[in-house]
This record gives C-alpha cells, structure tokens and sequence, in this order.
C-alpha cells in the first residue's frame, strides 16, 4: 500500500524527506507523514486532503495514503521554524563533528529523523505563520539561534540539505513560508519573507552545485500570498484578501476557502511527487544523446530505455525543422504567418488574428495576436482527425497585451466538441479580474478558479493534459501543478471527428490583447524535454521547453532539437517523459550550441547580399506575406543594425551594402 503521511507544520514548509543508512522500501510500500500545526491540520481536513487522494485511488487504482500528525508537541515547545527543524534532527555541526539533536524517538511527538524515515518514505514539514516575521540580519549568522531572519534561515536550511542527503532512498517536501495576515506584520518583515521563499525555491536545492533529488519544495507561499504590488485589496507580501478569516481581526489562518483551494494541488503534488521519485525501475533511462552540443532545428537520437509508445499523430498537414514529426502539432509563428501549417481562424474572422514581434520570447521573431474586433468567435483552430486516444496534451505560452486594468474576459484554450451544449466542453476561462479557471463541463456545470492571475507583457507557459479514461484534466502554469477536474466527463470531446482545440475566444475589446506562441498538441503525455532544472522533482516554477519527436520506440527516440527562449552556451537538462507520465528523475545534462550561421543581410540565405535582400526586407517590413518567397526565418533575419526588429531602416541598409557604398557610422552589424 502507498501511504502517504505528509509531516507539515504551521505555515509553510513542505519538504519530502531521503532515508539514511540506505534505508530501502518495497516496491508499493511507499508511505508518508505530514508534520504539522493548525495551519497544516486546516489544510488537512477542510482542503479534504483524505478525500481527494481516495478518489484518486478508485480512479487510477492506486493505493495512496496521506496521514498527518501534529509535530513537534509536548515536551517540545509548540514551535516549528527553521531553528527547530534544525534543532530536532539535525545531527552534524558546522565542523563536521557529532551533534545530538533534540528529538527523542522513543517519543512520537519529537520523533528523530532516522526512525521516522524508517517508518516513512515521505516526510513532508512545513512552519507556523509566524515563521514569516522575518527580521532583519545583524550581519553575523548563528545556526544555534532561534531569532527570525534571513542569515539565521539559511543556516539551518543548509544543514537540513545536508542532513537530507544521508537518507537518498527517503523523499522530503519543505513547504515554503506561510504569509501573514497584513494586520499582523510590517512591509519590511513581510518583504524579507517573500525573499527567503525565493531563495527556498530558487537557489537552496542549486547553490553547492550539487544534485538533491529526493527533496521537493511545495509552494504555499505562492499559492495564497497576495503578488500583486497595488492589490486593490488587501497587501502585496501578506495573506491574500479573499483568504483572510476576518478582514478586521489579524488571525493569519488561511480561511476556508484558502484550503478547499490549495488542498487539492497539495495533494496531487505529493501523489506526483511519490510516484515519479519511487517508481524508478519503470522510469525512462538515458544513456546517450548523439549530440551532447545541439544547435536549434538540428536532428539529435536520445538512447536508452522504457521510453513507451508514442504513435504517429501528426494530422498529416505540418512539418517543422524540414522534418515531419509524429506529434500532433506544432506552430511556432516563425513563418510569419497566423494560418498555415493545418491551422486557421474559425468563421473566416482571419482579420482579427496578426502576427506580432515586439517583446517576443527570446529567439522567436514572431508570434500570434488575437485582438477583438467584432466578435468573439475567431478561434485560432486545426481540424482533428477522428484519431484521439482518449486523452490530449496541449501546450503553449501566453501574454495579455497591457491596455486595460485587468486581462480581457474569455477562453484562452478549449476542446469544443461541438454545437450540443449537452456534450462536454474542456477549457480555460478568465473574469474581469484576471483570474483563471479550469472548466469540464456538461451544461450547466461550473469551473475551479486555481489561484493564478497573469501579469501584463509578460510570457507563461500553460500545460493541460486530460483523459477521457482517467477522468482527469490537469492545468500546470510554468511547470506548476495549479488545479485538477474530475467532473462531467463527456467521451464525445475525446472522439471529435473534426472538432479540434481552439485559442483565442476573447468575449470583448475591452481589456488587453492575446498573444500566443509555441502552440503544441498531441494525443499522449509522451514526450522529450528540455529544463532549467536538474531534477524534474522539483516542481516550482521553471523553464522548460518541449522537442519535436520525429521517431519513437521504446529505446530510441529521434527529435528535431527545439531551443526555445533557452540561449546559445545555456546548460539544460533533457528529459523523456512516457504515454503513462513516468520520467527520468535526473536530467541529463546537455550544452546548447551555437548555430553556425545567422542570417541578418543575407535573407534568403544565398550566401550573396544584393538587391534581392533589399527587397525582402522592405515586403516583411510591410507586414506583407512572406510566403511563397525564399525569406530565411529566423530572429535575426533581416536584422542588419542588431536593434532586435527588421523593417524599412535594415531594408535601406542592405540596399545601401549592396550597392557598394560604405556602412561607417550606419550601424550596420551583419
């Protein structure tokens, strides 16, 4: 049986503990504890942790079990920061020698580490509010202190890294911080809190250079601390608004509503966590790349095993990189073109779709714009073969054009199957506020707001994956598991037959525009990867970017190499992920090349600059189609004085170059 005891206290600190000695656990023996507080218990009980983790194991047939104990209690003092995390387990000092903890293991409720990872395999801890009045530093760190602040913070956390790592077998979650309410701290204290989640989630597991992929950071800070710098409620760095128990009093519990919310991605988080960490003989294995060094668009051969299956999807109308892959699709706007490569605008609105180009992901030149114009219904859409698997993976980034106060209203991205309200519909839907939710429904069925507001201008990457036999459609916003829906499941949307996935339904003008890039589908969760990130365990935001599988079999797989907004020299890590979610745990690590030849003056890639360039440049400038003609794409193709566009400026300049005249002082840059 897979049980799951999560060990989390009072405000803020998830994190899955590694055994020591070697402690070694059957396979489906897997169990975890929750350490915790009140804050942990009301996320328990009423985010119905126990409920949402016995669905999923009639669903799935898995056996999960999470439990929670209250941790640490008397004799210890009602506290669980840092330093008591540090104080109760413990065992090295700074200079190496032995170091008797606090704990007492003949005692459940100051139980030591190595007893409990004997117990358990998972070990999730988190901290009380009041672990977020961070104060400021003295300049002089003291590991042995239980005083509040950043330096202090750090200490200990390194020695808890450390302490980790002797149990390799175990898995640990450490909750990040949990706000307080804005009655009951100051800007600076709550300032220097959001700091220490950041370096928590950023650079404790990275800093030493070392690999820890038995601990996971789960992000409760991120999911109810208010982000916004002017809410216009509420305070940036504190408990959200719609979170607070009373907005008069300054109890800092997150209300109810906080923990039916976060109790769900909580859950599922850990039962992701546990499966991926613990079901390493099952997991894809690498063992070598033909090119440790690739450049973007160049074909690479990952070798290894348990890869699985992925079929041919390709609908038959697309190829990228000079290749036909077998994914579903994928467009990436870099042809300068809204429709092509199988995709169009529904209902012949096309005038309410361009490409755009200033502020793009780095690398891309283009991308796509929805603006409203007259209707809401110009869909960006491909027909869909009548071959789905029950089940669909999309992907794709995101940015709302700032020209309002809050996003426009609409879905981002639907499934629609149809004209029958009564068949089911799958899809992201934003309000006035900006907030966005999840939606699978039958008529009349309603959706889950899942805590993320986009920021203006700026890109993210939203996943879904859903499936028809699992009854399952999961969101994830930069790598970040955000809601789940398990509801008014219609198979009909799994079968279209010519009814496909849809972007871009904007409801009115009246706030900021819709860009897209990056637009990925397939019909399996299969697919290749590369991250920011060594280990695909930790599940904090992060930046990843999918390849383009040409070929598939259970030790090979071919792909055309995708270097997204990653740059030239960049380490990133790969990762194989197969048909059933398994995935390497440990990336393996490449260097990203850099390409031979960038094309600025030469647009048509000829190897002669001349009037023909010229020319090219002046047509793209003017926003006229670029196809049917020999325009190299690329994000740096007619670029010729480095400013990161092209338009009538460059297309005087290669005029000027080819007409032999000299560049001094034009700021030419070919």
């Amino acid at each position: 049986m897979k049980k799951i005891i999560l060990v989390l206290s009072i405000a803020v600190f998830a994190i899955l503990l590694l055994s020591n000695n070697g402690n070694v656990f059957a396979a489906g023996t897997e169990e975890a504890i929750l350490l915790h507080h009140s804050t942990g218990g009301n996320l328990y009980s009423e985010g119905n942790v126990a409920d949402y983790v016995q669905n999923y194991n009639s669903t799935n047939g898995t056996s999960y079990a999470i439990d929670e104990r209250a941790y640490p209690t008397s004799p210890y003092p009602w506290n669980n920061y840092p330093y008591d995390w540090w104080n109760l387990w413990v065992t090295e000092n700074e200079d190496g020698t032995v170091r008797t903890p606090a704990c007492d293991s003949s005692n459940s409720n100051i139980e030591c580490l190595n007893t409990l990872t004997q117990s358990y395999n998972t070990i999730i801890f988190k901290q009380c509010y009041p672990g977020a009045d961070v104060l400021a530093d003295t300049g002089t760190p003291d590991i042995t202190s239980s005083r509040k602040s950043l330096e202090n913070y750090k200490a200990q956390y390194r020695a808890l890294r450390r302490e980790f790592d002797k149990y390799p077998n175990n898995l640990f979650i450490a909750w990040t911080l949990v706000p307080r309410h804005r009655l009951a701290t100051n800007t600076e204290n709550a300032a220097r809190a959001k700091q220490f989640v950041d370096w928590v989630k950023n650079d404790w597991l990275t800093e030493d250079g070392q690999s820890h992929p038995n601990i996971k950071i789960f992000d409760f800070w991120g999911n109810v601390a208010e982000t916004n710098s002017n809410p216009s409620q509420g305070q940036v760095n504190t408990l959200k608004y719609e979170y607070e128990r009373s907005h008069t009093g300054s109890d800092s519990h997150p209300n109810t509503l906080a923990n039916q919310t976060v109790g769900p991605i909580f859950a599922q988080e850990v039962i992701d966590d546990m499966a991926v960490f613990f079901n390493t003989e099952n997991s894809p294995t690498i063992s070598f790349l033909t090119d440790n060094s690739p450049t973007h668009q160049s074909i690479i051969t990952i070798s290894g095993s348990n890869f699985g299956i992925h079929n041919n999807n390709n609908e038959g109308d697309y190829t990228w990189g000079n290749t036909t892959p077998i994914n579903s699709k994928f467009k990436d706007f870099e042809d300068g073109l809204v429709e092509s490569q199988g995709f169009h605008v529904e209902n012949g609105y096309s005038d309410e779709w361009q490409t755009g180009s200033e502020n793009a992901r780095d690398n891309s030149f283009y991308y796509g714009v929805r603006r409203y114009v007259n209707t809401r219904l110009a869909m960006l859409r491909y027909a869909q073969s009548n071959k789905s698997t029950g089940e669909i993976f999309s992907s794709f980034y995101m940015k709302v054009h700032s020209s309002g106060s809050s996003p426009s209203t609409g879905k981002p991205w639907r499934w629609y199957f149809g004209d029958d309200t009564s068949r089911d519909n799958m899809y992201l839907a934003v309000n006035s506020g900006g907030n966005f939710s999840s939606h699978s429904e039958s008529s009349g069925s309603g959706g889950d707001f899942f805590g993320f507001t986009p920021d203006f201008d700026q890109w993210y990457r939203i996943d879904i994956y859903a499936s028809y036999p699992d009854r399952v459609f999961r969101v994830y916003v930069n790598g970040e598991f955000k809601n789940e829906e398990s509801d008014y499941f219609d198979e009909a949307v799994f079968n279209p037959d010519g009814h496909g996935v849809q972007w871009g339904y904007i409801d009115s003008s009246e706030y900021g525009d819709w860009a897209y890039d990056d637009l990925y589908t397939d019909y399996t969760q299969a697919r290749v990867e590369i991250c920011d990130i060594s280990s695909w365990l930790d599940n904090s935001s992060h930046h990843c970017e999918i390849q383009i599988p040409t070929s598939w079999t259970d030790s090979a797989i071919s792909v055309v190499f995708n270097q997204g907004s990653f740059n030239s020299g960049d380490q990133v890590y790969l990762y194989v992920i197969d048909e059933n979610g398994n995935v390497n745990q440990n990336g393996y690590p490449i260097t990203i090349g850099q390409s031979s030849t960038t094309i600025r003056a030469d647009v048509d890639n000829n190897s002669t600059i001349n009037t023909t360039d010229a020319m090219l440049t002046l047509r793209n400038s003017l926003g006229l189609s670029m196809s049917g003609t020999n325009w190299f794409f690329s994000a740096t193709t007619g670029d010729v004085n480095c400013d990161g566009t092209s338009n009538s400026t460059d297309a005087m300049l290669i005029l000027r170059y080819s007409l032999g005249l000299s560049m001094e002082g034009t700021g030419w840059c070919r």
